[in-house]
């Protein structure tokens, strides 16, 4: 079972970025990670889901590998309808250790099929699937969550919902779900889910740095903190936190930068259909990878205009030389 020891740092999950590819680069060249989430696998209300198609969504290298499994949180995406008994009996067949629950998607489609953010305002639907889905799970099984729907009403008894019901953690992003990545995340969300439940708290939310880890760490009391679009924009991050590393220099983040970009052109090449899929994956990463440079922006919109991976590649070497 995976510890959550004090000080956790996890990769979170990010549609269209975490998948197979992306995660075994992260594990592979960015270790200090503790643990790296999937982008969510969505249950099906029609039919189930195969053991090949949760094995594909996770990694084959990741099933052939102890320490990368050990690493990997499998999130999943249900509604009420969804034929999730079937699904979590398989992810215990496969041993996968540690599964998480979408209650955060903010995304009109998730929302209007009744997943993600959406079950925070339906405690009824929300009560059967957690009791579903941790009687078909055998392993750690956790909830990433937003405050709530349209508002934080329900926020206590959820947690306290959660809790009763045998989940093994809960991670808090402090938003709800109408506030999108709008404003700042309510970090008192996350101290407060600390100050309820007895099951270990991940915070989430406006993680950037090493300072503002330690400053949610010690503000919340939070077990571990989980980053997601700052991690894409530098997943180096969990090395200057575990190396206790103040900050960078510019020469460094790019130097950083063009290594993480080399890596992932390569891997993505490796696994694609062809070059117009590598580039779509890369400018999918770089609406994040210049946050931290000075014309950070105007980086951004000259590579994110490329037309070619060709052309990706120039401006990356002419932008970060």
């Amino acid at each position: 079972m995976p510890s959550l020891q004090p000080g956790t740092i996890l990769f979170a999950p990010m549609e269209g970025i975490t998948n197979s590819v992306y995660r075994q680069v992260i594990l592979k060249y960015y270790p200090q990670w503790d643990f790296v989430c999937c982008s969510f696998l969505r249950v099906p209300s029609q039919g189930t889901l195969s053991t090949k198609k949760i094995i594909e969504h996770i990694g084959a290298w990741t099933m052939a590998d102890e320490a990368y499994r050990k690493k990997t949180i499998l999130q999943i995406l249900a509604s009420s309808n969804s034929n999730l008994l079937d699904t979590c009996k398989k992810i215990s067949d496969l041993k996968i250790q540690w599964t998480d629950l979408n209650l955060g998607c903010p995304s009109k489609k998730v929302v209007s099929h009744r997943g993600g953010s959406y079950l925070l305002s339906d405690m009824q639907a929300l009560s059967k699937i957690i009791k579903t889905a941790r009687s078909g799970l055998s392993g750690f099984f956790s909830v990433k969550m937003r405050v709530g729907l349209h508002d934080d009403k329900n926020f206590l008894k959820i947690l306290k919902l959660l809790e009763s019901e045998g989940v093994d953690a809960i991670t808090v992003h402090g938003r709800t779900k109408d506030q999108m990545y709008t404003g700042a995340a309510n970090w008192d969300y996350i101290k407060q889910a600390q100050e309820t439940v007895n099951i270990p708290i991940i915070g989430n939310g406006d993680v950037c740095s090493k300072a503002q880890v330690q400053q949610m760490l010690n503000s919340t009391k939070c077990q571990g903190v989980m980053i997601g679009r700052c991690g894409v924009a530098a997943p180096w991050l969990a090395k200057s936190i575990k190396d206790n590393v103040e900050s960078l220099s510019e020469d460094t983040i790019k130097q950083n930068i063009l290594e993480y970009c080399n890596t992932l052109t390569q891997s993505f090449e490796l696994a694609s259909k062809g070059p117009i899929v590598t580039l779509n994956k890369l400018k999918g990463v770089c609406h994040h990878l210049f946050d931290n440079l000075d014309g950070g922006q105007q980086m951004k919109h000259l590579v994110l205009r490329s037309k070619t991976l060709q052309e990706f590649q120039q401006r990356i070497l002419a932008l970060l030389r």
